[in-house]
């Protein structure tokens, strides 16, 4: 039985006795030596026995997604929301490699996971980061009169704005030349 023929009889396949109802609900994919959950994803939710039935789609989509993260971290245990997997695709920001970047004034600084990240505060785009809306940037960080320290962070990129380099409103010639010296400095 498909989810749409569910959903129009609206009783529970599983206790046959509830009524399924549209319901936000956790996603979970266990790998045995990793998890992932993810929260605030659609379901249809049994009224009786609670049991949550998600579209083949959607599970397939998150089951692929959390699956491609796994393989590229070290780590055990992961915590997602549903809109850091699935956003309309005119949400998608592309930053590039070298962008410099701020985090937004109106940036809530729970969300960014480190004391010593402010809104505000510039950095430079190193790479895409493991979720596909997060982008890994590169922030200097000074301590009082030490020197800089440098951290490497997984921001999403709904909290990142473009910030044009001194350089670039100045002459963006020379901007060009400038970021074209550093890509060839690094292929070399």
């Amino acid at each position: 039985m498909d989810i749409c023929r569910q959903q129009q009889e609206k009783l529970c396949p599983f206790c046959k006795a509830g009524k399924l109802n549209a319901n936000l609900t956790q996603f979970c994919v266990d790998r045995g030596d990793k998890i992932m959950l993810i929260g605030n994803v659609p379901a249809l939710t049994c009224s009786v026995c609670l049991h949550d039935q998600f579209d083949a789609g959607t599970s397939k989509e998150l089951t692929c997604k959390s699956h491609a993260i796994f393989a590229k971290s070290t780590g055990s245990m992961f915590a997602y929301q549903y809109s850091d997997f699935i956003r309309p695709t005119q949400a998608a920001s592309s930053f590039k490699i070298w962008d410099h970047v701020r985090i937004k004034a109106d940036v809530d600084t729970w969300d960014l996971y480190d004391e010593e990240l402010l809104p505000g505060m510039t950095g430079t785009v190193k790479e895409k980061g493991t979720n596909p809306f997060d982008y890994l940037v590169e922030f200097r960080v000074s301590r009082g009169g030490k020197r800089d320290s440098i951290l490497h962070v997984e921001i999403d990129q709904d909290d990142l704005e473009l910030v044009e380099s001194y350089d670039e409103t100045r002459s963006p010639k020379r901007a060009t030349r400038k970021r074209n010296a550093r890509v060839s400095a690094l292929l070399t």
